[in-house]
């Protein structure tokens, strides 16, 4: 597990960090609890390239001993978080006790070797998000540092930065446990809308059109175990605003031990067949008037003429009754399309489903076949 996420890691977070992420250029911070005052603004903030370092990241599945000393399954994550990032402004500021003093110039924060791990415990709550317990957190800061323009102004504000830097480390990793597992399902709920995304699927060739719901739950704590975490998802998918109508099943799954670089997903097919029901209710398996025109338009092909002499197999008597090159409107639909998993039979996936087809003359009401 470490390694796949080192990899990703390595490919991803530099350039995001980078490219993406991204402060106010300017700002202002004030506090005026009279008769303390402090003003600071700031301008042109920008940053040298961020460099991080993965090569100490680790994430494990392993046994933690708690205060009570008894040993429970975690989640250990190992952060090394940035290995150098330089932030530098122009700023002005004024601050003072009564009477202010104000300074201005160049000011810049180095943030190096930051690093900070943490072992969590795995849970979900009565609406099935995810939510993490912090057993440990432990953030250092390493050897961050102040740099200001004027070598006695910088030896100042370099003890009380050091002061604050300490000071949020202690807070961080001594109330930081408690405070974050409070506020992480409404964190998870937050990014992951509840568990619940809407979204559209188009075939515009085909000219359909769908709108679907997705919603998924975890159905009970993710089970942690050595080099290992296992979770239940139920995922319902539905046409438009509505639930799968399946009825729901449960599976028996064993997971084969591939290693820790494996990802073993088992999927119910239950799943796929919601998607195919919703897919069904609005039409994506029903073509109707399907004729040479039709071809045209949708294929750009003249090659494949809807007419007598394409059914004559099937259909001795049409090219006898109405003539080889009669033009036909052709329907096709394909009822409770489904797919079985592992059947009887021995296979792994099947697919199944009900085609109902009718034949018309070109332009006419009435079937010629139906079946």
């Amino acid at each position: 597990m470490s390694d796949l996420v080192r990899q990703h890691l390595a490919w991803y977070a530099r350039p995001y960090l980078n490219s993406e992420f991204k402060l106010a250029e300017s700002g202002h911070i004030g506090y005026d609890f009279f008769p303390l005052i402090f003003s600071f603004n700031y301008e042109n903030l920008h940053h040298a390239p961020i460099k991080i370092d993965v090569s100490q990241m680790a994430v494990n599945f392993t046994k933690y001993e708690n205060e009570y000393k008894e040993y429970e399954n975690v989640v250990y994550i190992n952060l090394p978080l940035i290995k150098d990032w330089t932030y530098m402004c122009n700023y002005h500021a004024r601050f003072g006790f009564l009477k202010l003093i104000p300074m201005s110039g160049m000011l810049a924060v180095n943030v190096s070797q930051a690093t900070a791990y943490t072992a969590l415990k795995m849970r979900t709550d009565d609406t099935g998000i995810l939510h993490p317990i912090i057993e440990e957190l432990h953030v250092d800061f390493g050897e961050s540092e102040l740099h200001m323009s004027g070598l006695i102004r910088q030896f100042i504000f370099r003890q009380s930065f050091h002061f604050v830097k300490y000071v949020m480390m202690d807070a961080i990793n001594r109330f930081g446990p408690k405070m974050y597992s409070h506020v992480f399902p409404n964190y998870f709920a937050k990014v992951t809308h509840g568990h619940h995304k809407s979204f559209n699927m188009t075939l515009p060739q085909l000219d359909k059109f769908g709108r679907f719901n997705i919603d998924y739950r975890l159905t009970k704590n993710p089970v942690v175990q050595e080099g290992n975490m296992d979770i239940d998802f139920f995922f319902d998918i539905g046409e438009g605003y509505n639930h799968c109508t399946l009825p729901h099943d449960e599976i028996q799954y064993k997971f084969e031990n591939f290693g820790a670089d494996y990802l073993q997903v088992v999927l119910s097919e239950r799943v796929p067949n919601c998607l195919l029901q919703a897919m069904e209710k609005q039409d994506f398996f029903k073509f109707e008037a399907i004729n040479s025109e039709w071809m045209r338009q949708k294929f750009g092909t003249t090659r494949f003429n809807i007419n007598s002499e394409r059914f004559m197999d099937a259909f001795p008597d049409l090219a006898t009754r109405y003539g080889a090159g009669t033009e036909f409107d052709f329907e096709i639909s394909m009822i409770e399309p489904r797919v079985t998993f592992g059947p009887s039979s021995g296979e792994n996936v099947r697919f199944a489903c009900t085609i109902e087809y009718g034949l018309k003359e070109l332009g006419s009401l009435n079937y010629i076949i139906f079946d």
